[in-house]
Order: structure tokens, then sequence, then C-alpha cells
């Protein structure tokens, strides 16, 4: 039996509507990552897992087999495939398909030593199952078409990125993506949007902490969160207590001050390490701020500095 992914989900639950809280995925936490092209042809065995495994497509249909039941996947959509369920995924068409898949346990346990799969129900052992939360178990199964994941397509590209570089932020944005998906599947749009926005929220302050140095601003912000610029304003200033660019500036005259403090290099140097290569509006920012210029609050630094180290000496 076929199915077309024409819905944010497939196979026989499309009926239910079970309650859903994202705070159950707050414990997610990710053991494998894999990417990869495959030709025409493929097939990988029909297997069972142990843990979660989370599917993006990004080029190329491939079709996903899942209890007998074939999904045609597009690029754009994405699958969450629960334990102890069999499935197989091949590509019967004459074009290349790209996957990026992740492994990951719902409650936070560290399964690096755990096995990934067995090919066959003998050789798969029970004990080592990893357990769903109840609440979201009758969701999965989950195939949510490419459409369906257009609101969360730069969430999906930052993904990708930090479970590439295996970032601290990188649980937190798989997290939210799976909180989007399950979402979907339940209709709770009001709670998606409340869950994800903030997430965008932090996906912001992530790349104003690490790029902050380099030329950023809301075109910038808006396209690694997906929200307006106004929207982005009201749910950053909520989660961090700042507006976006208020943020940034605050950070930027932060790591100023530390290199005023721990560096002899000039002002217009550290104007540019911060990110604002105007060394006038660098000075004038930084006096609004600190109440003194850069270099004053150096000679400052130095003199308590000094001070403090004479004050411990004992006359010889």
């Amino acid at each position: 039996m076929d199915y077309a992914v024409d819905s944010v989900s497939c196979l026989y639950m499309s009926s239910m509507n079970v309650p859903f809280t994202p705070e159950i995925t707050s414990a997610i936490r990710s053991r494998l990552v894999w990417e990869g092209r495959c030709g025409s042809t493929w097939r990988e065995p029909l297997r069972l897992l142990y843990d979660t495994e989370l599917v993006l497509v990004s080029e190329g249909p491939f079709t996903l087999e899942i209890d007998g039941h074939a999904c045609h996947m597009l690029p754009g959509s994405a699958a969450i495939i629960p334990p102890a369920t069999w499935h197989q995924s091949m590509v019967a068409f004459p074009q290349h398909t790209h996957r990026f898949c992740v492994h990951f346990s719902w409650t936070g346990s560290d399964l690096r030593q755990l096995p990934l799969m067995a090919l066959s129900r003998v050789e798969f052992h029970e004990r080592l199952l990893q357990t769903v939360p109840a609440s979201i178990a009758p969701l999965l199964p989950l195939v949510v078409e490419a459409q369906d994941m257009l609101p969360a397509a730069a969430l999906v590209e930052l993904v990708q990125q930090e479970l590439r570089e295996r970032s601290q932020l990188a649980d937190h944005l798989l997290a939210a993506l799976i909180s989007f998906m399950l979402a979907s599947r339940t209709g709770e749009k009001a709670q998606l949007l409340r869950h994800t926005h903030g997430s965008a929220a932090m996906v912001v302050k992530h790349l104003i902490d690490t790029r902050f140095a380099q030329q950023i601003g809301y075109r910038e912000f808006i396209r690694a969160s997906g929200l307006t610029r106004s929207h982005l304003c009201t749910m950053f200033s909520r989660v961090v207590g700042l507006p976006p660019t208020e943020y940034l500036l605050q950070v930027r005259m932060q790591q100023a001050q530390r290199l005023l403090r721990s560096s002899s290099a000039g002002v217009a140097e550290i104007g540019l390490a911060v990110g604002i290569p105007d060394a006038n509006y660098f000075s004038r920012i930084f006096r609004s701020r600190s109440g003194m210029a850069p270099g004053r609050f150096r000679e400052r630094f130095l003199s308590e500095a000094l001070g403090s180290s004479t004050h411990g000496q004992k006359p010889s």
C-alpha cells in the first residue's frame, strides 16, 4: 500500500489528536549524525532501531517504507522514525538523493555504547530499547511534507550546521525542530508558534554571541530566525530582555572592555575586532555606554590594577 505525503503526516494515525507539550523534548540528546548522497536503485536493508531517528531530505526524492507502508519523500520533507519500527529506505527514481540523519534519545541518555540497529527480530534485544515519552509515542512514526516544513526552513539549516559542529546549542535546536514537527501533527499551532519563536530568539542570541565581530544586523537575524522584524523584536526582548540590536551593542561593548583591559591593541583595532570598523563611531558609542573614552577606560584600569598590586607589597 502506498501513501503520498500530502499532509503533515502519513501512515495510519491521521485522525488521532493527542495533546503535546514541548517541554517533553527538553531532554533530547543526539548521539550520531550522518549525511550523504545516494544514487538511483540504492536500497538500505530492512531494520529496527534502538533509538529514534530524524531524517531530513534536501535533494532528490526517495521512498521511506515504514511497517510496509511507503512514503514518497521530496526535498524539504522530514521524518521521525521511532525505536523498534521496521523500516527501510530506497531510491526508486533515476536521480540522486541527499539525506541528513540524526539519531537521538528523548531522555538525555548517553547512547554512544548502544547498538544502532538490528536486521532481524532475533538479533534485537528488547532490554536495550530506548523509550519514547508516552504523550509522543502515539504520534510516531511521523512524516512532514516539504510545504509544511517551510516555516522551519531556517531552523532546519541551523540544526544541521550546529550538529555538524557538535556545538552546545545543537541539541536545543534539534529539540525545537522536533517540537515543530510534533506540533504540526497535533494541529496545536498556537503552542507551536510560541515554542518555535522562543527558540528562534535563542538562535539569534547564539548568532550574536558567536559572530558579533562580523557585520550582522536584522537581515541576518530575520534569515536565521524565520520571523518578521517586528515579531523577532518582540520575542527576543521577551526572552533576552533587550531588542536584538541593543543586545548586539551590549556584547560588542563588553568585548571591547575586555580587550582594552587585556591587550595593548589600539582603539581602532579594538573597534574593528568587535564589529565596529569606524574608529570615531566606536569611540562615541563606547563613551556613551561606559561614561569615558576607550583610552581613558584603559588608563583607569591600568592605574587601578597598579594600585592594587603596590598596595599589597610590604615596604623594603
